[in-house]
């Protein structure tokens, strides 16, 4: 009988450091990975700021950032490229294959109210020129893949990019 119960009791004390170790690894994970960090090291970066950056060459930008959002399947990008030449601006366009839009009320509400770092910080005045790709949508999840809202400050030569990748 006293070894069943050394024996039970042994069994409740291994399954509590089991729940314990186990509750502690569970929030470290979801710490990890959902919580909102800067992405310091270059090999974490989304594949989309890797290969922009790449076309654009090391001399042609001054500074990046970047900073994740989100969980384990769907996670959101917010970036920042500043461009030794404005002009160039085209080129990251064209990469992220964005189109040319009007600024809304929405549009400027969606970009306050984001979970943002505190260096993306776009001036949305006159000269600020809007991109969106087709399967960006500022109110829901929207559609698996790739998308991007994309901000130009021409006069800075500051790139501003929203990017939320669906799995």
């Amino acid at each position: 009988m006293k070894i069943i119960i050394r024996v039970s009791l042994l069994l409740v004390a291994l399954l509590a450091v089991s729940l314990l170790l186990y509750g502690s690894y569970r929030v470290w994970v979801t710490w990890r990975v959902f919580s909102p960090r800067e992405v310091t090291a270059v090999d974490d970066w989304p594949y989309a700021i890797k290969e922009v950056l790449n076309k654009l060459g090391d001399k042609a930008v001054q500074r990046t950032e970047a900073y994740k959002v989100g969980g384990f399947t769907d996670q959101q990008f917010f970036w920042l490229i500043e461009l030794v030449d404005p002009t160039r601006s085209a080129e990251v366009c064209s990469a992220l294959e964005v189109t040319q839009t009007k600024p809304s009320s929405f549009l400027t509400a969606a970009i306050h109210n984001s979970s943002k770092p505190s260096w993306w910080s776009p001036d949305l005045g006159e000269e600020t020129q809007y991109y969106l790709s087709d399967g960006f949508d500022l109110s829901t999840r929207g559609a698996d893949g790739e998308h991007f809202l994309v901000l130009v400050e021409n006069d800075t030569g500051r790139i501003f990019v929203w990017q939320k990748s669906n799995f």
